[in-house]
């Protein structure tokens, strides 16, 4: 029962981010209080456990806060130490968490880029009214159509 609870206890310090010496140093102690004379090996390798949990955790609230400053992939990656596959990974996982890991201005980005291609769209048909050239209207406008749609956000 003893190593139960030393287990327990293990585990509540892996949860606190408590890793290290002073994570051995309070197993060693509590074995003590317990009566445990053999720290049983699983419960000493909590102690590798927790400092990649804690290194990790780290990382990954320098990969969120990087990637809310809007930089990508790749530069987070560089900037943080890992591929630009790893940092992927992280979000990832956090999104599946829960957490909002979308760039801050990936949809108004998005909306401007429709309305630059509608700007586009727009200017080429007046070239060829103005320039009295065949007009290839009908693709045209039902691109032009789509993009308004879009940023309008209706889907009728």
């Amino acid at each position: 029962m003893s190593q139960y609870q030393l287990s327990e206890f293990a585990g509540r310090l892996s949860e606190l981010g408590i890793c290290g010496d002073l994570f051995t140093l309070a197993i060693l102690e509590r074995s003590k209080e317990l009566g445990v004379e053999a720290v049983p090996n699983q419960i000493l390798g909590m102690r590798k456990a927790a400092v990649k949990k804690k290194l990790f955790a780290n990382r990954r609230e320098k990969i969120l806060a990087l990637r809310k400053e809007g930089k990508s992939l790749a530069e987070i990656g560089k900037e943080v130490g890992i591929s630009r596959q790893a940092v992927h990974g992280h979000l990832l996982r956090a999104k599946c968490a829960g957490v909002d890991v979308s760039p801050p201005s990936s949809d108004l980005q998005a909306r401007l880029s429709k309305v630059e291609g509608a700007v586009d769209i727009i200017r080429g048909i007046l070239y060829h009214l103005i320039n009295g050239q065949p007009l290839h209207a009908q693709g045209n406008l039902r691109r032009l159509e789509g993009l308004l749609i879009d940023l309008r956000g209706d889907k009728n």
